[in-house]
């Protein structure tokens, strides 16, 4: 766990207290994001940004990837799943891929997600009601 983190730390050449001492964050929360014991996906934000900041890399060279495979639901009867590859993520509506993104995602980002298939499911259902009513305006100027 927090193998980018640790990877980060490697780097740097300082100990967690060297890194608490530079940046003001506890040494406890360091330790126990280098030994395993807090994921650092779950630690304050702002502790994040710090660390960004402190070692100059992005959220996603420090934070754990999240198998989105698992990510699902369904919502007005259509079913919607996430799946990656690398780092690209298709969005499914049905089985049918309607979307990608591209980036690593971070379990703070699942919320997100789901809100964001919502989104498009709310677009796709739409452009069919659009299809349908241009359908039947179509047969009807046909008789």
């Amino acid at each position: 766990m927090n193998e980018q983190f640790i990877i980060q730390v490697y780097k740097s050449k300082k100990t967690p207290y060297q890194i608490s001492k530079d940046t003001g964050i506890p040494y406890t929360t360091l330790s126990e994001l280098v030994t395993g014991k807090k994921s650092i996906n779950h630690i304050a934000s702002e502790t994040v940004y710090k660390l960004c900041k402190y070692f100059h890399c992005t959220m996603e060279d420090i934070l754990n990837a999240v198998n989105l495979y698992v990510l699902q639901g369904k919502y007005k009867g259509i079913n919607y799943s996430y799946c990656t590859k690398e780092d690209t993520v298709n969005l499914l509506l049905n089985d049918n891929i309607i979307a990608t993104y591209q980036g690593i995602y971070a379990e703070n980002w699942v919320e997100v997600l789901h809100a964001n298939a919502k989104l498009c499911i709310e677009e796709y259902l739409d452009a069919k009601k659009k299809e349908l009513e241009y359908d039947k305006l179509y047969s009807y100027a046909q008789k």
